[in-house]
Protein backbone atom coordinates (compact mmCIF):
# COMPACT_ATOMS: atom_id res chain seq x y z
CA UNK A 1 0.00 0.00 0.00
CA UNK A 2 1.22 3.48 -0.89
CA UNK A 3 0.26 6.93 0.30
CA UNK A 4 -1.56 9.11 -2.21
CA UNK A 5 -2.98 12.61 -2.29
CA UNK A 6 -5.95 13.39 -4.50
CA UNK A 7 -7.27 16.87 -5.19
CA UNK A 8 -10.93 17.01 -6.21
CA UNK A 9 -12.61 20.13 -7.61
CA UNK A 10 -16.36 20.51 -7.18
CA UNK A 11 -18.51 23.37 -8.49
CA UNK A 12 -18.28 26.39 -6.19
CA UNK A 13 -22.06 26.77 -6.32
CA UNK A 14 -22.72 23.60 -4.30
CA UNK A 15 -24.37 24.07 -0.90
CA UNK A 16 -22.63 22.94 2.29
CA UNK A 17 -24.98 19.95 2.49
CA UNK A 18 -24.14 18.92 -1.07
CA UNK A 19 -20.41 19.17 -0.28
CA UNK A 20 -20.88 17.02 2.84
CA UNK A 21 -22.82 14.45 0.78
CA UNK A 22 -19.99 14.41 -1.79
CA UNK A 23 -17.43 13.90 1.01
CA UNK A 24 -19.40 10.85 2.17
CA UNK A 25 -19.45 9.54 -1.39
CA UNK A 26 -15.68 10.10 -1.70
CA UNK A 27 -15.11 8.14 1.53
CA UNK A 28 -16.83 5.27 -0.26
CA UNK A 29 -14.39 5.62 -3.15
CA UNK A 30 -11.23 6.01 -1.05
CA UNK A 31 -12.09 3.99 2.06
CA UNK A 32 -13.07 4.96 5.59
CA UNK A 33 -9.48 5.72 6.62
CA UNK A 34 -9.21 8.49 4.01
CA UNK A 35 -8.57 11.95 5.42
CA UNK A 36 -10.57 14.61 3.57
CA UNK A 37 -9.42 18.21 4.04
CA UNK A 38 -11.88 20.88 2.88
CA UNK A 39 -9.88 23.75 1.39
CA UNK A 40 -12.90 25.89 0.61
CA UNK A 41 -13.96 27.75 -2.53
CA UNK A 42 -11.27 29.32 -4.70
CA UNK A 43 -11.36 31.25 -7.95
CA UNK A 44 -10.25 29.28 -11.02
CA UNK A 45 -7.72 30.63 -13.52
CA UNK A 46 -10.16 29.73 -16.31
CA UNK A 47 -13.70 28.40 -16.55
CA UNK A 48 -14.23 24.67 -16.20
CA UNK A 49 -17.65 23.45 -17.35
CA UNK A 50 -18.97 27.03 -17.06
CA UNK A 51 -17.74 27.40 -13.44
CA UNK A 52 -15.59 30.34 -12.34
CA UNK A 53 -15.15 29.06 -8.76
CA UNK A 54 -14.45 25.57 -7.44
CA UNK A 55 -14.67 23.90 -4.06
CA UNK A 56 -11.32 22.18 -3.39
CA UNK A 57 -11.06 18.95 -1.42
CA UNK A 58 -7.72 17.30 -0.60
CA UNK A 59 -7.96 13.57 0.10
CA UNK A 60 -5.06 11.71 1.71
CA UNK A 61 -5.42 7.95 1.38
CA UNK A 62 -3.59 4.64 1.14
CA UNK A 63 -4.20 2.39 -1.85
CA UNK A 64 -2.62 -0.36 -3.85
CA UNK A 65 -1.13 0.96 -7.12
CA UNK A 66 -3.41 -1.40 -9.08
CA UNK A 67 -6.50 0.28 -7.56
CA UNK A 68 -5.57 3.77 -8.77
CA UNK A 69 -6.84 3.18 -12.33
CA UNK A 70 -10.22 2.06 -10.97
CA UNK A 71 -10.31 5.12 -8.74
CA UNK A 72 -9.50 7.42 -11.68
CA UNK A 73 -12.37 5.90 -13.64
CA UNK A 74 -14.84 6.47 -10.78
CA UNK A 75 -13.77 10.10 -10.42
CA UNK A 76 -13.86 10.67 -14.18
CA UNK A 77 -17.42 9.31 -14.47
CA UNK A 78 -18.74 11.40 -11.56
CA UNK A 79 -20.45 14.36 -13.26
CA UNK A 80 -20.24 16.62 -10.18
CA UNK A 81 -16.44 16.47 -10.15
CA UNK A 82 -14.92 19.18 -12.34
CA UNK A 83 -11.32 17.93 -12.17
CA UNK A 84 -9.19 15.57 -10.11
CA UNK A 85 -5.49 14.89 -9.72
CA UNK A 86 -3.93 11.86 -8.00
CA UNK A 87 -0.30 12.04 -6.92
CA UNK A 88 1.98 9.78 -4.91
CA UNK A 89 4.13 12.05 -2.72
CA UNK A 90 7.69 10.93 -2.14
CA UNK A 91 8.12 9.01 1.08
CA UNK A 92 10.67 10.43 3.50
Amino acid sequence: MRNYETTVLLPGSLSEQQVEDKKDQLRGYFGDEAEIEDQGVQKLAYKIKHNRDAHYLLVRHRSEPAQIDQLRNKLKLDEEILRHLIIAPEDD
